[in-house]
Formats: C-alpha cells, sequence, structure tokens
C-alpha cells in the first residue's frame, strides 16, 4: 500500500477540558489534498496505551498523562413500542360517534365544539405523520446567512431544521389531544364541581403523574384499578416525558440532525431534575410507533370513559 492510500486517523479530545474522546478517519480536502482537521481534534497520536483511571490529555502540541477525573454526561435511552409491528399502522379513522356525550363548562365552552375541535387535531396529526414521512432530506445546508445572495435562513430554513420542527409539532398536538381528553374525562365524572369551581384539576397528562394522580380522572385516563383498562405500553408517561424533553430542555439542540436512517424517529434529551449530572433520558422513537400508540391510548380512554358511564 502507498503512503497515499493509508487512512490518515484524527484524535478527538474534549472542547473544554482536552481530555481524549476518540479516533475517526480524516477526510481529504480536494482542493489540497490534505486532511481536513474539525476544531477539538489533532493528527497528533495518543500513546498506544495508558494506566487504568487515567487519561491523555492534549496540551497543544502533545499528549499528557492525567488521572481521569473529569466529568461525563451520562445518558439512558428510551424507546417506545407499541406492542406491534410499525407496518400495522393504518392512519386513525375517527368521528363524533365514537365519543360520549360530555357535559359542558357552562357558559364558558360548549364540550361538542371541544370535541370537534379534537376530531380535527386528531387528523391532522395523521396528516402531518404522512407529511414526515415524504420528507427529502438534503446534505446538511450551509448555515449561514448569505446576505450578500439575498438568501436568509428565515426565508430557506434547512430540511433537518424543518423536520425538527415539524416532528416536534406532532409531539405538541399530540400533548394538546390527551390534555383536552383528560379535561373531558374530569367534566364526565365531576362536572358538578368543575362548574362550581369553574376550573379543571385535572387539565393535562402531567396532572394525572402529580397532583392528580389519585383522582377519579386519573384513575380512568390512566387505568389504575380494574375496572378500567391500564396504559400497559406507558404510552401517556413516555409521551409526557418526551413533550417536557422538547419544552424545557437546553440540550435538544444536539439532536438537530439525529434522524433515523430507515424509518422517521422523534428524538430528544431530557433532563427531568433539573441536573444535568444526573442520568439524562435519550428519548429515540419510531414514530410509527408513537403514532400507534397515540391512537391505541385515545381508544382506551374512549372505552375507559364509557365503562364509567355504565358502572
Amino acid at each position: 500500500m502507498n503512503d497515499h492510500d493509508a487512512d490518515i486517523w484524527l484524535y478527538h479530545f474534549d472542547r473544554t477540558e482536552n481530555f481524549y474522546l476518540c479516533k475517526t478517519k480524516a477526510e481529504i480536502d480536494p482542493r489540497s489534498g490534505k486532511p481536513m482537521k474539525p476544531q477539538a481534534s489533532t493528527l497528533v497520536a495518543p500513546p498506544p496505551q495508558w494506566s487504568k483511571g487515567c487519561i491523555p490529555v492534549f496540551n497543544g502540541s502533545a499528549w499528557e498523562i492525567h488521572k481521569d477525573e473529569f466529568w461525563r454526561p451520562r445518558e439512558e435511552e428510551v424507546n417506545y413500542d407499541a406492542g406491534r409491528k410499525a407496518e400495522t399502522y393504518k392512519p386513525k379513522v375517527i368521528a363524533l360517534k365514537n365519543f360520549p356525550s360530555y357535559p359542558s363548562l357552562d357558559r364558558l365552552a360548549n364540550s361538542g365544539l371541544v370535541v370537534l375541535r379534537l376530531i380535527d387535531n386528531i387528523r391532522f396529526i395523521d396528516a402531518k405523520f404522512q407529511q414526515l414521512l415524504r420528507m427529502d432530506f438534503s446534505p446538511v445546508e450551509n448555515m449561514t446567512d448569505d446576505a450578500a445572495g439575498g438568501v436568509t435562513l428565515c426565508a430557506q430554513p434547512t430540511s433537518y431544521g424543518t423536520y425538527k420542527f415539524e416532528s416536534e409539532a406532532l409531539v405538541f398536538q399530540m400533548r394538546h389531544c390527551l390534555d383536552t381528553l383528560c379535561r373531558l374525562t374530569e367534566l364526565l365524572c365531576d362536572a358538578e364541581r368543575v362548574n362550581r369551581e369553574k376550573r379543571f384539576r385535572c387539565d393535562s397528562v402531567g396532572a394525572l403523574f402529580g397532583t392528580q394522580k389519585n383522582s377519579r380522572a386519573a384513575n380512568i385516563v390512566r387505568g389504575l384499578s380494574r375496572s378500567y383498562e391500564s396504559d400497559q405500553t406507558d404510552f401517556l408517561k413516555i409521551s409526557n416525558d418526551l413533550f417536557n424533553a422538547m419544552k424545557h430542555t437546553h440540550m435538544n439542540a444536539e439532536t438537530q440532525v439525529l434522524l433515523g436512517a430507515d424509518v422517521p424517529t422523534i428524538v430528544a434529551y431530557g433532563n427531568p431534575t433539573g441536573k444535568q449530572r444526573d442520568i439524562i433520558p435519550y428519548h429515540n422513537h419510531n414514530t410509527y410507533h408513537l403514532m400507534m400508540g397515540f391512537h391505541d391510548t385515545i381508544d382506551r380512554i374512549l372505552r375507559n370513559q364509557r365503562a364509567f358511564l355504565t358502572s
């Protein structure tokens, strides 16, 4: 093998504390014929081995062996499984007849109109999913704002950014639908109190796992007793954690170009405790499975609502 054909390796180190991370093959600049070296990397190889509990640290020109006391983030991957193959996904067929008759919020909101809006949103989610399946991803675009050429990021968002925006919109709309079902369930089982107080206590999925975890509405929606079907795939909990990760976590920009190779995925980094030193949940979900779990959860809640009415 000629020297020209031999692999050239890059050795990557942490951007702030310079400790060794990994090695990768260098890409060659077609114009200069030289290896392209990104930031926080070097062509200088670290020692071939080092003592246990130690790690090489790059000092700008060479590697030094230091005691490994460097902090690293710890992550735990979360994958939702609807309990059947992705190929079984079908768009949701839903209409007004699928819902029971709910009491209204007197002089404030007609529950019949709320249900009609809910039906439209459920149909929108399936339509949005079909759009995600058809998205075409070009190579990572130039992320600079070329004012001289008259092209701006505002006018032409990247395909990756568009996918991220649309996939998060899918999750937010799922959460909106489920929150609406929580409030309709509370009206179903406790309309007198809701109208007297003019407020919902179980107003969102989050309340099902927090302040209202022992309420009648939580029992119906989550299926906490033998009288109702339970959430066996844990969709409510996982989708709630995914929603909160997208809404609150500063690290989500790190997932900007993380996409499934064969199927659309929805990814996010969570931070449920607010402490980045704790284990970080890495949500990595097959979108087919999320869609099926969403459909299954709507059907299960509606069956539980009818079971309540006949109990």
